[in-house]
């Protein structure tokens, strides 16, 4: 169970880096010009963003496996 989940995690890591530099990008974009706590305060919210997306991307994976037959109690 534990190295099937390392597997996934190394797997999706660069996806979720991908998306990560992303929304860093839209929040500099967005920020331009602001102070560093605008900035922070910016960074925050991407953060609470990416997890979200995150567990949203997750779920719908999770889905798809199971349409393809995988089932967690076979592990």
């Amino acid at each position: 169970m534990v190295i099937e989940v390392l597997a996934f995690l190394y797997r999706y890591f660069f996806v979720l880096i991908d998306e990560m530099e992303q929304m860093h990008l839209a929040v500099k974009a967005r920020a331009a010009g602001s102070g560093n706590k605008a900035m922070i305060r910016a960074l925050s919210g991407l953060l609470g963003m990416l997890f979200i997306r995150s567990y949203e991307r997750s779920e719908r994976i999770y889905m798809a496996m199971q349409l393809r037959g995988y089932n967690r109690d076979d592990v």
